[in-house]
């Protein structure tokens, strides 16, 4: 009898034992969630006349707008956000917005990222002027108007892509990004503006389409590292582009030029060769580069790359091996 109760008691200790165990458990996946929910301290509008766009932010520094329209356009220092400027650590724009507004984001030098939706079709100017904490941004192809000095003083910004969309590259539009390395300017692009990328001291190196016609004045100034500018044209296409004062780190750098239309290069040049110079199936083969008197000698170099025609060569032919 004895030894019934014992276990009887046992089995009593082991359920209440466990029953503490399970509410422990519960008490602190509540606390959790109760401890990491963020909360909403300030709240808005920000739509442009006719637009239903609000705003929101949290005490875990998130910026949100949603909504449907464009977002109003507002001085320097006038967004609704903007006391909480410095508090701001990322930005999360909802499908349905349509614009980023003139200088939404002026100076908010704490944003580390943003994300912007496919529906965004233009970012005003001055729009994140001053951020300085960004490192990235992806902006979408939808976007096909980027403002004046979107992403000046943009210090910490080491990589980003231009929408193909875009036609023109407007004043300091990118100046002062200090952080970027190469920038690759889209197709459709045929000016480059005053002081675009003045003081973009890390850039090495810039792609540009063709189908520029002007590059303004100082565009490029105090772009002490570039050293390659790769030109989708003609050296005589390049020599017709209207290259104000200001850009001599441009003009002082090595141009990559296009394979003229006759394949015949000049001893001497540097050539950029895009991949729509070889054909498809010519993935593992290799270019060949040889004089046109003596075929024996040649020099290889790999799809899609860059060679320079040694100044002891005369004038040569390409030739592709299928």
């Amino acid at each position: 009898m004895t030894g019934s109760v014992k276990v009887s008691k046992d089995v009593k200790c082991i359920i209440a034992a466990f029953s503490l165990i399970v509410m422990a458990a519960l008490w602190m996946f509540i606390s959790s969630r109760n401890v990491y929910a963020a909360e909403i301290v300030d709240s808005g509008d920000c739509g442009a006349d006719g637009s239903n766009v609000t705003w929101t932010f949290d005490d875990e520094g998130l910026l949100t707008i949603s909504g449907n329209g464009a977002m109003a356009d507002y001085t320097e220092d006038g967004a609704p956000w903007n006391s909480q400027s410095s508090d701001i650590i990322s930005v999360y724009i909802d499908d349905g917005v349509t614009s980023i507004g003139t200088s939404a984001f002026y100076y908010c030098f704490m944003i580390t990222s943003i994300t912007i939706p496919d529906s965004v079709t233009s970012i005003g100017e001055s729009a994140f002027n001053g951020c300085s904490s960004l490192t990235s941004i992806t902006i979408p192809n939808s976007v096909t108007s980027i403002g004046y000095a979107a992403f000046k003083g943009c210090s910490s910004l080491t990589s980003i892509t231009i929408p193909e969309g875009v036609t023109s590259i407007e004043t300091s539009t990118f100046s002062g990004c200090r952080s970027l390395t190469s920038i690759t300017i889209p197709e459709g692009v045929t000016s480059i503006g005053l002081y675009a990328f003045t003081n973009c001291s890390s850039i090495t190196s810039i792609t540009i389409p063709d189908r520029v016609t002007s590059i303004e004045y100082c565009a490029f100034s105090d772009c002490i590292s570039l050293t390659d500018v790769y030109y989708s044209g003609t050296e005589d296409e390049w020599n017709a582009i209207d290259i104000d004062d200001g850009n001599k780190y441009l003009t002082g750098a090595a141009i990559h030029y296009k394979i003229p239309s006759d394949n015949m290069v000049v001893a001497g040049g540097s050539y950029w060769i895009p991949v729509t110079v070889l054909p498809a199936q010519a993935d593992d083969q290799t270019v060949i580069w040889s004089l046109e008197d003596y075929h024996d000698d040649t020099y290889d170099i790999d799809r899609a790359s860059m060679v320079l025609i040694p100044e002891s060569l005369p004038r040569i032919q390409q030739e592709i091996l299928l």
